[in-house]
């Protein structure tokens, strides 16, 4: 999947993740923070991660806890 390939790349994709979790569109904002949580947690599934992230962009968040 792309978000595995992202995190292959370590913390070289961090900047272009944070980037992303602003995005103006939700889609992209979910897919970044599902993303950075696997960066973090490379043994959760996907879907979840996925779950999680639109849980938080619904509620207008970025995942950046206030930033």
């Amino acid at each position: 999947s792309l978000s595995r390939a992202l995190i292959a790349l370590d913390e070289a994709v961090v900047e272009v993740l944070d980037a992303a979790t602003t995005a103006p569109d939700p889609i992209v904002r979910a897919h970044a923070l599902a993303t950075r949580r696997l960066l973090h947690d490379p043994d959760a599934g996907f879907a979840p991660a996925v779950e999680e992230a639109k849980r938080v962009v619904s509620l207008g968040g970025s995942g950046h806890g206030g930033r």
